[in-house]
């Protein structure tokens, strides 16, 4: 099952950094629906993991604090090369945007270190909102609750009832103008979280043609609907249809490919792919992109892009490298011993 995680996850990253790159070629249709589809998919990835391994106990403050260490061991050398690279070029950079991101609250209040150029760094955010959501449901206190509502014989009653606080809570938060995806992300991390051993299980009992057939017929549907219905001026139902897309590649890779061979480039890319979503994005899109010359040709752009590659990758590579030897890392050691 780890090589198909690892490939689905190299595949995720791949995906984001074409649709980062459709965006600002400014081809819309296939830049959004490869976004938001691979971006549902990492976020699947995280809660099933997570779900596999802490799912059938309580958690304790000591998990939120190992996440939190998790991230922040590449997240904050990264911002902060990234703050002295935009000071030394000139550009001034709000106190409280720092701030913001420091404390992983950006994305709840649509902030951005500087344009478009970091608007990726919402999904750190959200990852991190994520745990404590984790951490608040599934503490001492409420997890026998929690089972007990999410337990197979409610669970179709919970689930439905979830449904509609994600439904109505991103509804309010559109019409607040704040990040209407927080609550449908919030949903699918949670209920992959607490049914992770569930899904697995099931996996093992449902046939390949119906996962199949789900798979084609949602990635069509879905497709269809932003290429023909602008999906992007009706945000919640684009959020749910790109959520049941997402799910039908994970689950396509949970259990048809169950002999896949690890390759070489795709347990390097899945490796690094945390380090790649953070580095790429300033070099794809928005302000400071090496693609930003619309008056480039064909064989321009090509060079370009494959230039762009090979420098996200090799940059990527060291950060990777600055993550695992960060005092932050070293730190948890100590706690977890």
């Amino acid at each position: 099952m780890l090589n198909n995680i690892n490939t689905l996850r190299a595949i995720s990253i791949v995906g984001i950094l074409i649709a980062h790159i459709c965006l600002q070629l400014g081809d819309e249709v296939m830049g959004r629906f490869l976004g938001y589809l691979f971006v549902d998919v990492f976020f699947i990835l995280s809660a099933f993991l997570l779900g596999l391994k802490y799912g059938n106990s309580p958690i304790s403050f000591n998990f939120l604090s190992k996440r939190w260490y998790r991230l922040s061991d590449v997240y904050y050398p990264f911002l902060i090369i990234s703050i002295i690279v935009l000071l030394t070029l000139g550009i001034k950079i709000d106190g409280t945007s720092i701030a913001l991101h420091l404390s992983y609250t950006n994305y709840l209040v649509n902030n951005h270190l500087y344009g478009t150029a970091f608007g990726h760094l919402w999904y750190l955010s959200m990852q991190m909102v994520c745990y404590i959501m984790i951490y608040i449901l599934c503490n001492k206190a409420l997890y026998t609750l929690i089972n007990k509502l999410f337990a197979n014989e409610h669970i179709y009653k919970s689930i439905i009832i979830s449904v509609l606080i994600a439904t109505w809570g991103g509804y309010i938060l559109t019409l607040l103008g704040l990040p209407n995806r927080v609550f449908i992300i919030l949903f699918l991390y949670f209920i992959v979280y607490i049914k992770a051993k569930d899904i697995l299980q099931w996996s093992e009992n449902y046939p390949n043609t119906l996962c199949i057939i789900f798979f084609t017929l949602s990635n069509t549907f879905t497709l269809y609907c932003f290429i023909y219905h602008n999906l992007n001026e009706k945000l919640l139902l684009r959020d749910w249809i790109v959520l049941f897309t997402s799910l039908s590649w994970f689950l396509l890779f949970l259990k048809p490919l169950k002999h896949i061979k690890p390759f070489s480039i795709i347990s390097f890319l899945s490796t690094i792919s945390f380090e790649i979503y953070l580095i790429h994005h300033p070099f794809i899109l928005g302000e400071l992109s090496w693609l930003n010359s619309k008056n480039d040709n064909v064989f321009t752009t090509i060079y370009k892009l494959i230039g762009t590659i090979l420098t996200i990758l090799v940059l990527s590579y060291f950060l990777h490298i600055i993550g695992k030897k960060c005092l932050i890392s070293k730190s948890i050691n100590k706690v977890s011993n």
